[in-house]
């Protein structure tokens, strides 16, 4: 693969820090849920904004709004990596609030059930990350 220098780095800082071994398919589908879901919020905003609703701040925001939210970001990717790396038991995606199995919101769900949903999300992730693209694409024409 392209990332093989990568993934052999990362290996070896797991095995020499004395952390789990590294999966790159559950890091893949961990970033790849994330780019859904980050989608699915770019194209909902889009719409509507077509509306005239704004849901999420246009390019307005001072410099102190966006140090704010990149500091936000940076403890949420930090969490999102303790996870991958460290916490091997989270399935990729949770974020730690209850969906996962066995969570509080999850009650009464079968672990197929939980996977048809996780599959769902994944499936709108993707169309999502389409929808944006093309939305891209057709502002710069």
């Amino acid at each position: 693969s392209p990332f093989h220098e990568v993934e052999t780095y990362l290996s070896e800082v797991c095995e020499n820090s004395g952390l789990p071994p590294f999966e790159k398919l559950r890091w893949y589908r961990e970033a790849e849920l994330m780019h859904g879901r980050v989608a699915m919020l770019a194209t909902l905003n889009a719409f509507t904004r077509e509306l005239g609703e704004v849901v999420l701040p246009d390019q307005a925001v001072d410099l102190g709004g966006k140090l704010q939210f990149l500091e936000i970001m940076a403890v949420f990717e930090a969490y999102r990596g303790y996870r991958l790396l460290v916490n091997t038991e989270a399935l990729a995606g949770d974020l730690g609030i209850g969906m996962g199995p066995d969570g509080p919101m999850t009650s009464g769900v079968t672990l197929e059930e939980l996977a048809q949903k996780q599959y769902r999300e994944l499936l709108n992730g993707r169309l999502a990350m389409m929808a944006a693209a093309a939305m891209a694409a057709q502002q710069m024409s």
